[in-house]
């Protein structure tokens, strides 16, 4: 026999899951408050507020900041310059983003999620320049976001054979959550074989 279970028979397995944030709702945390927070104060007119709260969440964040929401509201306030470094402060930490999400699958994986967040970035960018009427600039986003979208084209079938390849993270897997709040829960199901 080559170590499966023989027909009709019942075979156990044990799964492992990683929970994180037991019994936090999503739309409780306090990055999800400092975003509504954000989209209210804006709302009511008051850019220099809804800013704050952004900056304020993006420090909670840390690494874990891909929103160019902040880059968008710095250049509606008339804040051009400071929308373009928020650009490149996400251009610029788009590798350990990640790194820190997806270090734990292939690397076709991560190139090809890091080219999609950077084609993101670079069309927010565009649109920022659009808005501040900069067509070189826009012009210059716009390209770059080809370019990493034509990168995530080649690549992306690459990472689809390499995650089939792969044990589909099932063992050994790293998980992009801090270990406060986090536990392991088993799950244990009977399977025939041959049914």
């Amino acid at each position: 026999m080559d170590g499966a279970p023989e027909k009709g028979r019942t075979m156990t397995v044990v799964l492992t899951v990683r929970i994180g944030r037991i019994g936090v709702n999503p739309m409780e945390t306090e990055e999800y408050g400092l975003d509504r927070r954000a989209s209210a104060l804006k709302k009511a007119g008051d850019w220099s507020g809804a800013i704050a709260a952004l900056h304020e969440r993006k420090a909670l964040m840390g690494v874990g900041w891909t929103d160019d929401k902040l880059a968008k509201y710095l250049q509606h306030a008339g804040r051009f310059d400071e929308a373009m470094a928020e650009i490149q402060w996400l251009l610029d930490n788009s590798q350990r983003y990640v790194e820190q999400l997806l270090g734990h699958r292939p690397a076709s994986v991560q190139q090809s999620s890091r080219a999609v967040h950077c084609m993101q970035v670079h069309r927010a960018a565009a649109l920022i320049c659009k808005r501040e009427g900069r067509a070189d600039l826009q012009a210059h986003h716009e390209h770059l976001a080809e370019r990493y979208g034509a990168i995530r084209a080649r690549l992306e079938p690459i990472a689809r054979e390499a995650m089939k390849g792969s044990s589909g993270g099932s063992s050994g897997q790293r998980f992009p959550i801090d270990n406060e709040g986090v536990r392991d829960e088993k799950a244990v199901f009977e399977m025939r074989s041959g049914e």
